[in-house]
């Protein structure tokens, strides 16, 4: 369970804010992924999950977090309209390597078919919230990658800013243009300086990686 310090005014107090890296950042990431048997979901996934470290929302060792998967692959639903996604738990060590958090990742992803309640069920390590909601929907990070896709009419944004049914959602969208990143945040749980801190501290480490400079409780494991 993270912890966010909720407040219980939030009056006044925004739910979103954003920030966008440019393209020399993506082309610098995307040089040094390889070099370290990484792939971009790897990098958002490690950098978030040290940036709960850095503001004081997470100790040191294994956190999940939720990550949004389409179930699209499947051959039979090729012909059917809707959303298929799962939203899965991830679990993510702060002084993981990217291999590490990749190799995780991918594992999480094949189990990806499972139904939903059947993953609550089995999560027999991770006690629930008082409001019942699982300690991997704290924080849900998705990415979208606008660059390597054919340009589509429909927005990147998963949904509205006040819509997304978590305490912070990290949306994450590699475009022709550069990185952009915006964080949701439930302000009945997250405060706005909590919020800012996050998400200075999520740009930073991205920068850090793509830079090659030591970041987070794993300064030498890169």
């Amino acid at each position: 369970q993270l912890d966010f310090r909720p407040i219980h005014e939030p009056a006044g107090r925004s739910r979103r804010r954003g920030a966008r890296l440019d393209r020399a950042f993506v082309e610098s990431l995307d040089r040094r992924l390889p070099d370290v048997g990484g792939t971009r979901s790897a990098a958002v996934l490690l950098s978030i999950r040290r940036a709960l470290s850095a503001v004081g929302c997470a100790g040191e060792g294994t956190v999940p977090v939720g990550v949004p998967v389409s179930l699209r692959d499947d051959p039979d639903l090729e012909r059917t309209t809707g959303m298929f996604l799962n939203t899965i738990p991830v679990p993510v060590d702060d002084a993981a390597s990217i291999p590490e958090v990749l190799a995780r990742f991918r594992e999480c992803r094949r189990r990806r078919g499972v139904p939903y309640d059947r993953i609550v069920r089995g999560a027999t390590n991770s006690p629930m919230h008082a409001n019942g909601r699982p300690p991997w929907l704290d924080l849900v990070v998705g990415m979208t990658e606008s660059d390597r896709r054919p340009e589509s009419p429909l927005s990147w944004r998963v949904a509205p800013s006040g819509d997304v049914p978590f305490p912070a959602f990290v949306m994450v969208d590699f475009g022709r243009d550069g990185c952009r990143i915006e964080l949701d945040v439930d302000p009945l749980v997250v405060d706005a300086d909590t919020a800012d801190r996050l998400l200075a501290a999520f740009v930073d480490g991205l920068r850090r990686l793509a830079r090659d400079e030591p970041t987070g409780s794993a300064a030498s494991r890169v």
